[in-house]
């Protein structure tokens, strides 16, 4: 998460509290306690309010229960730090107007956990990759979300690097 120089995260907690009810999941929280107690072994500054934390550091990836987050002083100077990071980045939510070379990582405020279905997962069209990863495969069709291969031979999609691509598949169409 990128903020203004001078942001106030009281506004930011204020606004996520009602989201609190993530206390009540065991294996959340004992992320939570984990990650606060081993920021407060460390000495490491943070803030939290009793559900989530928020750290200042530039790693994108966070452990769960965190939030990273860094300090902007200009926005044309975050977005050239951006773009090398783009493809790191699943989508970038700003009322600004973005670069062109990150436009289309862009998504609307309240948006970011509702993909269309043409919004492909780390942009890979999934059809696209399937139909043209088994040349044996005749044919590729979807009715009611549910993905049927007629091969010459069977292809266990469920196997290695598959399953990861045939889930995130399944997930989008179920949405």
């Amino acid at each position: 998460m990128y903020v203004p120089k001078d942001y106030n995260f009281n506004k930011f907690f204020e606004s996520i509290y009602n989201e609190n009810e993530v206390m009540n999941h065991t294996k959340y929280m004992n992320n939570f306690d984990y990650n606060n107690s081993v920021l407060l072994l460390k000495l490491v500054p943070f803030l939290q309010n009793g559900f989530l934390i928020i750290r200042e550091e530039e790693v994108i990836p966070s452990p769960i229960s965190i939030v990273h987050y860094e300090k902007y002083e200009n926005e044309s100077l975050l977005f050239e730090k951006l773009i090398p990071l783009k493809d790191q980045l699943q989508c970038i939510v700003s009322k600004t107007q973005l670069p062109p070379s990150l436009k289309n990582l862009q998504v609307g405020f309240g948006k970011t956990q509702e993909p269309a279905l043409w919004d492909y997962a780390d942009g890979v069209d999934t059809l696209d990759f399937l139909k043209n990863y088994n040349k044996e495969c005749t044919k590729i069709t979807i009715r009611t979300g549910i993905l049927s291969f007629l091969c010459f031979r069977q292809v266990n999609l469920f196997s290695c690097a598959n399953k990861i691509l045939c889930s995130k598949f399944f997930f989008k169409l179920s949405i």
